[in-house]
């Protein structure tokens, strides 16, 4: 019987604050073709001409203002849905944490499962939408390591799940507790990309951002009775949807409505 085992790919971080492990973490992830998609040279040039001569020390101070005692809370919650998932599956099948960049690699964790004798592989981006500086880069990076370390392992990837009712369940359930409460606007706000992105793979990321109204299948958007007893008097019943674009032009044009327009 094939031995079967899971592997949950995040952004990654750097292996500390200091500005020397900051910029070796902001070497690899803008030097990733698929997120600062530029010519090569042109991105070398870039990269180390301009961006790694000032940003490090900014960057090192940004994350030293959420670095936690455990280290990045980006590895902590990750490792922590790495236990969870292995719990539920059993010592049957193991689960794995890489991170695209930073440690740990994927190339050394695939180093691993293979050393393990893992022969078919889940692999799942920790993405619930398509980009290809996020879902895209995680596949093409661990296949990119599958064929040139054991092109014999077999491997499924799990598509983004932005759709995928469990997926909105959890979004529900997380929420709830402040839905119960008084308040004035659901705002769900989306990480931006470059233009040039959305130039080249605009369709299928508009197409995953442009569906907040799945969540609309939810009980908390669809009671109206709900909403009216927990709205403080001056509220009403606006549900205001919109994703932030690369130059912010999109989400200060509709904060800009959310204030000057009284709500419905």
């Amino acid at each position: 019987m094939p031995k079967r085992a899971v592997l949950l790919v995040n952004l990654g971080s750097p292996d500390s604050t200091s500005v020397a492990d900051v910029r070796r973490y902001l070497r690899e992830f803008l030097g990733d073709e698929r997120v600062l998609d530029l010519p090569a040279p042109l991105r070398w040039l870039l990269l180390e001409g301009i961006i790694l001569r000032t940003r490090p020390k900014r960057s090192a101070h940004a994350y030293a203002t959420v670095w936690t005692k455990d280290g990045s809370p980006l590895i902590q919650t990750s490792r922590a849905v790495r236990d969870k998932l292995a719990d539920q599956l059993g010592t049957d099948i193991p689960v794995y944490l890489a991170m695209r960049y930073g440690n740990p690699s994927v190339a050394s964790v695939l180093s691993q499962i293979i050393a393990d004798g893992v022969d078919e592989l889940l692999l799942i981006p920790q993405y619930p939408h398509y980009a290809m500086s996020s879902w895209e880069t995680v596949t093409a990076k661990v296949y990119a390591e599958v064929a040139r370390q054991s092109p014999a392992l077999s491997v499924t990837t799990v598509q983004p799940f932005y759709d995928d009712a469990d997926y909105i369940e959890a979004l529900y359930t997380s929420a709830q507790p402040y839905l119960s409460q008084p308040h004035d606007y659901l705002l769900f706000s989306f990480h931006g990309i470059p233009v040039r992105h959305l130039h080249r793979r605009g369709r299928l990321l508009q197409r995953h951002l442009a569906h907040p109204r799945h969540l609309l299948s939810r009980p908390m958007f669809q009671d109206r009775k709900s909403l009216r007893a927990t709205r403080s008097p001056r509220t009403g019943k606006t549900l205001c949807f919109f994703s932030i674009t690369p130059r912010g032009r999109a989400l200060a044009h509709a904060l800009h409505r959310l204030r000057t327009k009284p709500p419905a």
